[in-house]
């Protein structure tokens, strides 16, 4: 949805690339892995979303958003499930690509927990269809079994635009454990 798209995702989150360095001595006192374990221990509620995630993507138009999500391409995530499917591979375990779930846009206006993405559920769609055409490919290239389920059989079970309920999720598991099952031997 951003007019600056980059594949590193760096027009979303800057990451640890803005993340303060280590403190004087922090360097020298992490290499005992007693004040390593102390170090997690103090770090456990500091909250770096801030680093990590912008937070504004509603401050762009929708119109703008869904402009922006026709003509980015999905380079980053191409790219991202490419370099995962491969590394799941050479660890010798086969890997089965699943299509995100997006509920259909009747289905989201219905849910309140939707609603305060409305505006954009056609920017989101149209990224979500690019990511699936990239998983199709992936799944070629590769010969992998790719799991696309039918959002209208879930309908019923969306609290928004792409969470199940606790049926939902249970219907989603029995189908893809449907799917899956021939491939354990």
């Amino acid at each position: 949805m951003y007019a600056d798209y980059t594949p590193e995702y760096t027009h979303f989150r800057p990451g640890w690339t803005s993340a303060p360095g280590l403190r004087k001595g922090e360097r020298t006192l992490l290499r005992s892995f007693l004040l390593r374990a102390l170090y997690s221990h103090w770090l456990d509620n500091v909250n770096l979303s801030s680093l990590l995630m912008e937070t504004d993507w509603h401050k762009i138009p929708p119109a703008v958003a869904l402009e922006n999500a026709q003509r980015n391409s999905p380079t980053g995530f191409a790219r991202n499930m490419d370099t995962l499917l491969k590394n799941i591979r050479q660890d010798g375990a086969t890997p089965v690509i699943v299509d995100f779930l997006l509920a259909e846009e009747a289905t989201t206006k219905r849910n309140e927990g939707a609603k305060y993405m409305l505006d954009y559920y056609r920017a989101i769609a149209a990224g979500t269809y690019k990511d699936i055409a990239e998983r199709e490919k992936l799944s070629a290239k590769y010969g992998l079994l790719r799991i696309s389920l039918d959002p209208k059989e879930f309908s019923p079970f969306f609290i928004d635009h792409c969470h199940l309920n606790e049926k939902g999720d249970r219907l989603k598991a029995e189908r893809l454990a449907e799917r899956i099952a021939p491939l354990i031997k």
